[in-house]
Order: C-alpha cells, then structure tokens, then sequence
C-alpha cells in the first residue's frame, strides 16, 4: 500500500493519487488513508512483476493490460503470488524513453509524468511556439531537463495538449514507447526459448 502523501506516485490523475478528495463510503465510516501498490499487488496475485519501467509485465501479454482490483474479506482461495522476475534489465525501456526518466535504479515518475503528457519533441500536438520564451526550451524539448514534483508541477498548465477527460486521466502523449518496446522483447525472448516463465 501506498500511504495518504506519498509524493513518489507518478500523477496520472490529477491530485488524486493523493487521496485529496477520499471520502467515507458511509457515514461514520473512516476517509480512506492508502492507495494500493499495484506492482506489489499483482506479484502477491500471481500476475508478473514490475519492470524497471514500473509497469507490470506478464508472462502472456508483457505490459499492454489494465489492472482492477476488488478488495474483499471473502473467503477465497489464493493464487501463488508470482515467482522470478519478468524484467531482464535489457535497457530496452531506457533508451526508448523520450524523457530520459527511466534508468537502471528505476523510473522517476516526475520526470515520467511531464514527458508522458507531452513536453517532448515527438509529440504530433506540438505547436511550433511552444514554450518558445523559456530559457530551457530545448533541454526540455530533449528530455535533458530533470523535473522534481514542484518543477513538473509548474510545468503542467503548458502541457494541455489535448482536452482533460471528465474522470480526471491524463492523456498519454509519450506513446508508452517503453511498454511497447518491453513487450516486444519479451515476446521475442520467450517466443525463442518456446516457453514461458
């Protein structure tokens, strides 16, 4: 679990990550104070093991899923969680990534979050004018600009790109060329063995 101000948390949707806007699912009941790990969870339920790019990579469908969890106090019998270890540290990831926010200790999910929304030169809605008074123009266009969260922060009313969703998601405008690239090793590494972990 993650806990209530954990500023780690990559801001996919705005401000909740969070938990700015829990409320009590009755009254009397207590505002939810975590945030579930979804990399942790999904080895705990059998499902793969996270990447050094964060995402979770399964043995059928490397990391192009979505995850839901229910959480319940039913009686249920359990999956082993998963065993070994998905990601081979190939550096595929890394070098893909147009915000350089992914290295071999992991994935900065500030540095992720700015480039995810768009602040690169890749992105097909980029107009020519932008950001064209700031001094580091082209060290963020490069991804060579390291954001933290109050830069990235700061950095977020220029990178509407595209029209918010009513559910709060940011739109992805770095193509997940990590994901794509991963998942692309991963079936060709285990198409070559003939087997799957």
């Amino acid at each position: 679990m993650r806990i209530k101000g954990d500023k780690t948390t990559n801001p996919e949707v705005k401000s909740t990550y969070e938990l700015k806007f829990a409320s009590p699912v009755a009254e009397g009941k207590p505002a939810p104070e975590v945030i579930i790990d979804f990399g942790q969870a999904a080895k705990i339920c059998g499902l793969g093991t996270a990447g050094l790019h964060g995402k979770i990579i399964t043995p059928d469908f490397g990391t192009f899923l979505r995850f839901v969890f229910i959480i319940t106090d039913a009686p249920l019998e359990c999956d082993k969680p998963f065993e070994g270890e998905m990601c081979d540290g190939c550096g595929e990831c890394i070098k893909a990534c147009p915000g350089n926010a992914i290295s071999k200790d992991g994935t900065d999910s500030w540095q992720c979050s700015v480039y995810y929304r768009g602040a690169h030169k890749s992105n097909p809605f980029m107009k020519d004018d932008f950001l064209k008074d700031n001094p580091e123009h082209e060290a963020i266009l490069n991804g060579e600009k390291r954001f933290d969260s109050e830069s990235a922060k700061e950095i977020y009313p220029s990178l509407r790109f595209l029209p918010e969703t009513h559910f709060g998601y940011v739109p992805c405008l770095c193509g997940k060329k990590c994901e794509i690239v991963c998942t692309k090793h991963i079936m060709q590494k285990y198409s070559r063995k003939g087997e799957k972990q």
